[in-house]
């Protein structure tokens, strides 16, 4: 009970801050700047590298311990996929049709999947649980403006950068990885670094600071709601490693056949 009352609350203090910002924040004129193209541009061009990683290796083991979670990430990265091409093909052609596309797939595939995986994420869950809430929120957010006004460039922009976090967190991974920086925190810092670059690109100049003070907010209703023992502060936020929940799963299979 207490971790659906944790759980509700944050999913209702993102609400509140995105509609902060919305009510208080004065939205561009001119929707298509050229740091936002930038950034969009850049991102299609990585998706390039990252799919194909994704369509050449198999996918964690976690998926693969329930049939329902091998379904639902199946679904998950088909509706991304198709997302991420309707939205490209909205912007290029101008058609709202692929606009509302890209709305209706996020809404009813890619969305719904991110919230049922947030519990399963790796890294330390004080901080991946809330940026994966915040996220995916956030994508609801642009993907129902979006279906209002499937004529908005700014709304189909927001959609498309909102979605290509993923990238940026496989990019910052293997970045990071490979030249050996945050090696005990690797996945949360991956994670971090993704949602700081992309939310000024969506929120504005006030994306970050609103992101850094939702953050502590979600850690104080964790202790206020829920009263962890030392155990329970420790396992918030420990690194929970991809490494180690490999070597974890291998173990329980091997106890099972033995």
């Amino acid at each position: 009970m207490k971790s659906f009352v944790y759980y509700l609350s944050v999913a209702g203090l993102t609400i509140a801050t995105l509609f902060c910002f919305h009510f208080l924040t004065e939205q561009p004129v001119n929707p298509s700047h050229s740091e936002k193209l930038c950034l969009g541009g850049l991102s299609a061009f990585l998706n390039v590298f990252v799919l194909a990683y994704h369509a050449t290796h198999p996918p964690h083991p976690k998926f693969f311990m329930a049939i329902q979670r091998r379904m639902l990430l199946y679904i998950h990265i088909g509706s991304g996929c198709l997302e991420l091409a309707s939205c490209l093909f909205a912007y290029f052609t101008g058609n709202e049709t692929w606009a509302l596309m890209a709305a209706g797939v996020a809404l009813v595939g890619h969305i719904p999947t991110s919230y049922y995986q947030t519990p399963i994420v790796s890294g330390s869950k004080a901080i991946m649980i809330p940026s994966y809430v915040f996220v995916t929120t956030l994508h609801l957010f642009c993907a129902i403006h979006l279906l209002k006004e499937p004529q908005s460039a700014y709304w189909l922009l927001n959609l498309f950068l909102v979605l290509n976090t993923y990238v940026w967190v496989r990019v910052f991974y293997f970045l990071f990885g490979r030249i050996g920086l945050f090696t005990e925190s690797l996945y949360s810092s991956s994670v971090l670094f993704a949602v700081l670059l992309v939310l000024p690109a969506v929120l504005g100049i006030v994306g970050n600071g609103l992101f850094v003070g939702y953050l502590a907010a979600t850690v104080f209703l964790y202790y206020l709601l829920r009263q962890p023992n030392r155990r329970k502060r420790s396992q918030l936020v420990v690194e929970n490693a991809r490494t180690r929940l490999v070597a974890k799963f291998g173990q329980e299979l091997s106890e099972e056949s033995a």
